[in-house]
């Protein structure tokens, strides 16, 4: 049996007792006492997806006061497999990057957008190498536009649709004749340029 639409449980573990909500699902914080407060990475939220079957783990640190999710190519893409199979189908990846931390801090509007988003990869050696001197040591760099090939190769191996949206009119329809070149079997549902 495979369950549906199943909570994503989060604990804060910085003590906070406001409640939130992971985009993604349903969820909960609970706080946790501890944390790393005044250091260059904080980890800030611990996220549990529990969705088929199984849990799958994905922690969620605050890069100067940035959230950035500490995932590999290969978890992220097992993890949105498993949710996309459980009827989850709204997946926000966002790839972010030294410049997109520093539009966080000066615009706050900017920082709760990226905040809504399912996933929030580290883009960039700006963002990569500090993580790693803060002592996450097996983390990989995982390009926004890496990302959106091996999801489209995903897609396509799984015969599922995708809807392109984002850049100019002339880019995203330039973009869709090439999916529609190179992977057959994807079906694109709309496109629409933003």
């Amino acid at each position: 049996m495979q369950p549906r639409n199943r909570p994503v449980h989060f604990r804060s573990r910085r003590g906070r007792s406001s409640t939130r909500r992971h985009p993604l699902a349903g969820g909960t914080i609970e706080p946790v006492s501890g944390g790393c407060k005044g250091d260059l990475v904080e980890p800030e939220w611990l996220f549990y997806a529990a969705v088929v079957e199984g849990v799958l783990t994905i922690e969620r640190v605050s890069f100067l006061e940035t959230p950035v999710d500490l995932v590999s190519k290969e978890q992220l893409l097992e993890t949105i497999d498993r949710a996309l199979d459980a009827g989850q189908r709204r997946q926000i990846i966002f790839a972010t990057n030294a410049a997109k931390v520093t539009r966080c801090r000066r615009d706050p509007d900017f920082g709760r957008l990226l905040a809504q988003a399912t996933y929030i990869i580290p883009d960039g050696a700006g963002v990569l190498v500090p993580l790693q001197w803060s002592g996450y040591r097996n983390l990989d760099r995982v390009t926004g536009v890496e990302m959106a090939e091996l999801l489209l190769q995903q897609a396509h191996d799984n015969a599922r649709s995708v809807f392109l949206f984002g850049a100019s009119k002339d880019v995203v329809e330039a973009l869709g004749q090439r999916i529609r070149r190179d992977f057959d079997r994807l079906r694109i549902v709309g496109l629409c340029d933003g």
